[in-house]
């Protein structure tokens, strides 16, 4: 698989075995290069292809990685993703008795909660698959130590979309290097092509082969 980029003269041809480093040393190129990758993870158009014999949509197989702080197993695309996953599974499985039960006993409670108030109400009569999701208010558990959470993010996406490809941007800034090691250990078991991008390079790991664009976009 590889990854290329019109501006970019070297092509990053995936390997399980190997990872990628790709440092960008001009800030505004580094800027302008990962924006445009992040657009491009998020369905606009770009100049990065990603291809496998045949060109693959880079929003449908490369996740983007460079949100360090926010809550990154509970984001709104990964519960998206979660509560889509499991009306499926209560859509492909037989739920009516269960459904019926719970239709009856909210009506009996909105019945008897009605009758103590002086302003006539209205409310649903029927509890659906929907309302079940929003109500269980669905969270996947976090723990306080981001590389375990990284994984985790990761092994979501890997689970349940169709990702090949992992691009973290900044990750050298952010992880040691003895997280880096056991992040680049569990994604070769789980055959993602992974390609780290930074401004400059803070230090080598094996088995991640370095791409230096220079300040005069000078590929090295």
């Amino acid at each position: 698989m590889k990854l290329v980029h019109i501006n970019i003269s070297r092509h990053i041809d995936f390997d399980i075995n190997t990872c990628y480093s790709l440092i960008i040393e001009n800030s505004t190129e580094f800027y302008k290069l990962t924006n445009e990758l992040h657009n491009q993870t998020n369905g606009e158009e770009g100049n990065f292809v990603l291809s496998n014999e045949n060109i693959l949509d880079i929003s449908k197989n490369c996740l983007f990685i460079y949100d360090y702080y926010s809550n990154l197993l509970n984001s709104k695309k990964v519960l998206n993703i979660l509560n889509n996953k499991i009306l499926q599974i209560i859509q492909e499985n037989d739920f009516y008795k269960e459904f019926s039960e719970i239709n009856k006993i909210m009506l009996d409670i909105n019945d008897k909660v009605k009758t103590y108030l002086n302003t006539n109400i209205e409310y649903n009569q029927e509890f659906n698959y929907d309302n079940l999701i929003k109500i269980s208010n669905y969270k996947i558990p976090q723990t306080n130590i981001l590389i375990d959470n990284m994984i985790n993010y990761i092994d979501f996406y890997i689970q349940n979309t169709k990702i090949n490809t992992v691009v973290f941007v900044g990750a050298f800034s952010v992880f040691e290097q003895n997280d880096i090691e056991l992040l680049k250990k569990q994604l070769k078991y789980m055959q993602l092509n992974v390609l780290f991008i930074d401004n400059y390079q803070k230090y080598k790991i094996k088995d991640i082969e370095t791409i230096i664009i220079d300040n005069d976009l000078c590929v090295i």
